[in-house]
């Protein structure tokens, strides 16, 4: 890790904890979600308790291998029939090094489109087995890519 705080190989920059709890390390399972009250991504890791968040990523990316887009319908059926935000999907994958490949395009997560390619809006692949990068730009504003 850089003097900044910034660790290139897994991007987890400015990495906020959540109540002292420890930052994933490579080859460990999260699970990452855009935040609903903060700019970024929250990330989960498994715990004893169950799923937890470890903490936020407000700027910075974080490479998934082995990912899997996931959705939770009941969630997605209760924001539309309460008009309310919810977490009801995310993103299960193992933090791993590198970059995007060029073959990598660009997904998004709507409640009327589900997961789908930016591009052409096709319904996007699931997984498992797909390669991810999170990117979270500190505006606010995430970008997602799968290949």
């Amino acid at each position: 890790m850089s003097s900044t705080g910034y660790d290139w190989r897994t991007g987890l920059a400015h990495w906020t904890p959540r109540d002292g709890r420890a930052r994933p390390e490579l080859g460990d399972r999260v699970r990452v979600y855009r935040n609903l009250h903060r700019p970024g991504y929250s990330v989960q890791t498994r715990g004893p308790e169950g799923w937890r968040v470890a903490g936020y990523v407000d700027r910075g990316a974080i490479r998934l291998a082995d990912a899997r887009l996931v959705t939770r319908d009941y969630g997605r059926h209760r924001a539309r029939m309460e008009g309310r935000k919810n977490v009801h999907a995310w993103i299960d994958g193992t933090i791993c090094e590198g970059y995007a490949p060029p073959e990598a395009r660009p997904t998004a997560y709507t409640i009327d489109e589900g997961w789908h390619y930016r591009d052409t809006y096709e319904r996007a692949e699931q997984g498992p087995g797909l390669g991810c990068l999170a990117l979270a730009e500190g505006t606010g504003w995430v970008r997602v890519w799968t290949w």
